[in-house]
């Protein structure tokens, strides 16, 4: 597994104008993913259509703030017209984030409920905590965001993170938009806070970036005596388990062969069997979920022990 990684970060801080359009990167690959951040100091929301966009977030109120996110497949261009609205200033961060997860950005983006601030609550601003539920502990890229109206200036950004673009504005009818990044491969992340110079209406977010899938694949682990190390022909039947009571059958599986390493030593000491959840039909387990299992070959037989689901 290796990090996502940050490319081509872009910034626009326009005129007033009634058609705004934003910068995007340069030399995009298609399949990588491309997220805008956009604040105006006006109440109105983007009003083209976004195609081929998905929506994250946007708040509306003393200024408009909104996070969107694509699958770049080439038809990107090197800006993206907002259409056309009330006459205001707008500020945005694009970049590229390639190595993600694939597939839908469901599974692969995270955003938290970002937390808003009304512009006269003082300083810090806490950043939201982000436990992301399709994925557990791994090489995770996290994205600290801060969006305001009107003038301002950033004295602490989240500990730890490191500037990815920012446009601080000093036009009382723009808007301010700065992301900062982490690589960090931990389950949840709750991102230090942000202080600037000026009280305004802001929004701050957090996001996960999920890695590549590449070499993922959820496995069962089964663990037992270290004489079955290298035992093969081995065969199974995989169970649900509820407080470690074995259920009803999930499935079987046949063929397979203890690793010849063991794991741990002494009275620890115990043979490793792992078993894509896909040849027994476990498909819908999870990582890190519990089952109950029976294995055995010609000479070796377990009775039922509990499994874990892993991913590697």
């Amino acid at each position: 597994m290796a990090f996502p990684t940050i490319h081509g970060a872009v910034t626009t801080d326009t005129a007033l104008t009634t058609t705004p359009s934003v910068n995007l990167p340069a030399s995009m690959v298609n399949g990588s993913l491309c997220f805008l951040f956009i604040t105006n100091g006006n109440t109105e929301a983007v009003a083209d259509a976004m195609t081929g966009w998905s929506l994250l977030n946007a708040v509306s109120g003393t200024g408009h703030r909104s996070v969107y996110c694509r699958v770049v497949d080439g038809s990107e261009g090197s800006t993206k017209a907002l259409g056309t609205m009330t006459s205001s200033r707008w500020s945005a961060v694009a970049f590229e984030v390639r190595g993600w997860y694939g597939g839908t950005l469901t599974d692969a983006v995270k955003i938290a409920t970002p937390n808003t601030y009304t512009g006269a609550q003082g300083f810090p601003q806490a950043s939201p905590t982000l436990d992301p539920d399709t994925w557990v502990t791994e090489d995770t890229l996290w994205l600290a965001a801060y969006m305001c109206d009107a003038v301002n200036v950033l004295t602490t950004a989240p500990s730890g993170f490191t500037e990815v673009a920012s446009v601080w504005t000093l036009n009382t009818t723009g808007g301010c938009t700065s992301v900062y990044s982490l690589n960090d491969a931990v389950s949840s992340k709750t991102p230090g806070s942000w202080t600037c110079t000026n009280q305004r209406v802001s929004t701050i977010h957090t996001l996960a970036i999920r890695p590549s899938a590449a070499a993922l694949v959820k496995k069962l682990k089964v663990a037992v005596e270290p004489a079955a190390a290298s035992a093969s022909g081995v065969e199974g039947v995989v169970f649900a388990s509820s407080a470690g009571v074995a259920g009803a059958e999930i499935g079987e599986f046949t063929g397979k062969t203890f690793e010849a390493l063991t794991e741990g030593a002494g009275s620890l000491e115990r043979a490793i069997l792992k078993v894509p959840v896909a040849d027994f039909g476990g498909g819908s387990l999870n990582v890190n979920d519990t089952v109950a299992v029976c294995v055995r070959n010609a000479t070796y037989t377990t009775g039922i022990i509990p499994a874990t689901v892993i991913e590697e």
